[in-house]
């Protein structure tokens, strides 16, 4: 029985590759709540919003150079699903004003968390989109000019 070794470089590329994402996605939601109780708060978190989507572009634009686009859509259901747990752990267990007026285990809450979940699915996606199109076209473009 061989071992498959090329896959299991994939998998640990994809599994490192979703733990920086959530965790790029946790430093936002926690510098978020860090923001939000300071006297610069609207500024603050207009500029955090603006750092985070950066960071996460461009986290995007590394991937899309090392994964087909089907891994990216399946690190993209991944960010999804990691972004809407940490909200939930961390609403539920240290900040009550993220999930305010929701019980842990209710109907409500289980529909926000999935509305969540597809909404931020849909963002990263519509960004790889973006991202592998614009690719495509430089790349085009280049082979123009090369002429």
């Amino acid at each position: 029985m061989d071992f498959d070794w090329e896959n299991l470089k994939m998998n640990r590329k994809i599994l490192f590759a979703t733990m920086v994402g959530i965790a790029i996605e946790t430093l936002a939601i926690l510098s978020f709540i860090g923001i939000a109780k300071t006297t610069f708060a609207v500024l603050g978190e207009q500029i955090l919003a603006a750092v985070s989507l950066a960071a996460l572009v461009i986290f995007l634009i590394v991937l899309s150079r090392s994964f087909s686009i089907k891994l990216l859509f399946l690190l993209a259901a991944f960010f999804a699903v990691g972004a809407a747990s940490v909200l939930q752990i961390l609403g539920h267990t240290f900040f009550p004003g993220l999930v305010k007026d929701m019980d842990l285990l209710s109907w409500e809450n289980l529909q926000i968390a999935v509305i969540l979940t597809l909404l931020v699915f849909c963002c990263y996606v519509l960004g790889i989109l973006m991202i592998v199109a614009l690719r495509n076209m430089i790349n085009w473009y280049s082979g123009l000019t090369a002429k």
